[in-house]
């Protein structure tokens, strides 16, 4: 066994265990390639891709999973990729048998309806998308259980004995304080317009005392002229640098001079002003714990799965790239589809499960984070909101997507303060994120 952190002296009971399935999955998912559906493809005796202490891994097997694997990530994935993740679940399975651990069918069937209520699919839904890919509800569970003994494995051997210790904690959060940093903000309110002596003569109406509202609504060729010219809150980086300057250094309630961008000639007027803050260490303290109980497990994992590997006769006769020999990609593919469409013809239906599945399988993030109700909070006068908007390319047009310069009461209302704003599940991200980022944090 190998040792990582202090030991408890606590057991966790085995609802613990359930309950913590889906974080301790995610803890070693850099580990193990979960299997998404049980189809099985093309079995043969003839072809093995390797064997683990005696236990084969058919070729065929391999080149299933690879299927599997959208076409666009192809490229960054081999089928060896595949089969290492095969043999170190294989180690782990092996490995759990010779301490005796198990998993009931009622144990299981917890497992499945928990995940059910997570994503919010019925059984019948589920069965009905698994038949459809050639698989089953008895099948999917099988690899259910395999995954509930592996959990419990790395419980008894890894995870009981991490912890994270208040110093861990404390020194993370010293070290990483710009993570916890809200930083300075103002609140503006524009008027743009197409030339330098317009713009001085509706300034001078602004300091005689004209509403700069109802100037803005007037005379503004920007979209914010709609809301009176409220550009909303925004940090330094998310305005274009000659706009950003002017306006934090102005006092409150001040109006600027004409300031000249690309876009045109602004008059800039700051009605808020909010100094840098940082987040106080018990709000974040769970958040670190969690992270740095997530990297331990992880390197637990890493560490447990080699020594088991050293101990283990391990022969691997499967050598490919990304179109193995012998049985090219391209026509376990034809094949494939060559199947569904006989069974298609014989039960005269007209759906087509093939196009569907690949519809299924290769989900782009902008459609995942729709379907989770993900709402993006931005201003076409963002520079940061445009940047996060260019990141999506065509797909942004799936997002729910809110300008404040142009729905300024919505934003109000969701007391947005920044430019872009993400929110996810009720809880807000402000900031540009990263597609992957985003999915995460949506659980795509």
């Amino acid at each position: 066994m190998i040792h990582v952190g202090s030991t408890k002296s606590k057991k966790k009971s085995k609802n613990m265990k359930l309950k913590k399935g889906l974080i301790i999955l995610a803890a070693i998912a850099v580990i193990i390639v979960l299997l998404v559906a049980a189809a099985k493809y093309f079995r043969s005796e003839e072809k093995v891709a390797a064997t683990v202490n005696g236990e084969k891994i058919m070729k065929e097997e391999v080149l299933a999973e690879y299927l599997k694997v959208p076409v666009e990530y192809r490229n960054l994935m081999t089928t060896d990729t595949i089969l290492e993740g095969m043999i170190v679940e294989k180690l782990l399975l092996q490995e759990a048998d010779k301490m005796g651990i198990t998993v009931t069918d009622e144990e299981v069937d917890v497992y499945t309806q928990a995940l059910l209520d997570a994503y919010g699919i019925t059984e019948e839904n589920l069965t009905k998308s698994l038949e459809e890919a050639g698989s089953n509800m008895e099948e999917l569970k099988e690899q259910f259980r395999d995954r509930l003994i592996i959990t419990q494995l790395l419980n008894e051997t890894i995870f009981s004995e991490i912890e994270v210790s208040e110093d861990e904690i404390n020194n993370y959060y010293e070290e990483n304080i710009a993570q916890f940093t809200t930083p300075e903000m103002v609140r503006a309110s524009h008027i743009l317009v197409n030339t330098s002596e317009e713009a001085e003569s509706i300034r001078n109406k602004a300091l005689e005392g004209v509403d700069f509202g109802e100037l803005a609504k007037e005379y503004s060729v920007c979209p914010s002229s709609a809301n009176e010219g409220d550009l909303g809150w925004f940090t330094r980086g998310d305005m274009i640098k000659e706009f950003e300057d002017a306006a934090f250094a102005l006092k409150l309630n001040q109006i600027s001079g004409i300031v000249e961008t690309q876009y045109g000639f602004h008059i800039i007027k700051v009605t808020g002003k909010a100094q840098s803050s940082v987040q106080p260490f018990e709000e974040v303290k769970s958040g670190i714990e969690q992270t740095l109980l997530n990297q331990k497990q992880t390197l637990g994992v890493e560490l447990f799965t080699q020594q088991l590997r050293a101990n283990s006769e391990i022969e691997i006769f499967m050598r490919s790239v990304k179109e193995p020999e012998g049985t090219p990609i391209t026509e376990i593919i034809q094949q494939q589809k060559e199947k569904k469409e006989a069974e298609q013809a014989n039960t005269a239906e007209t759906a087509e499960p093939e196009e569907s599945s690949e519809m299924q399988t290769e989900e782009s993030e902008g459609s995942c984070l729709a379907s989770k109700g993900v709402v993006m909070y931005g201003s076409d006068e963002s520079a940061a909101s445009n940047e996060q908007k260019s990141m999506f390319g065509d797909d942004f047009a799936k997002i729910s997507y809110i300008d404040c310069s142009k729905e300024k009461a919505k934003c109000d209302s969701a007391k947005i303060t920044s430019y872009p704003t993400w929110v996810i599940s009720g809880k807000k991200y402000a900031g540009k994120y990263s597609l992957t980022r985003l999915a995460e944090l949506a659980g795509c």
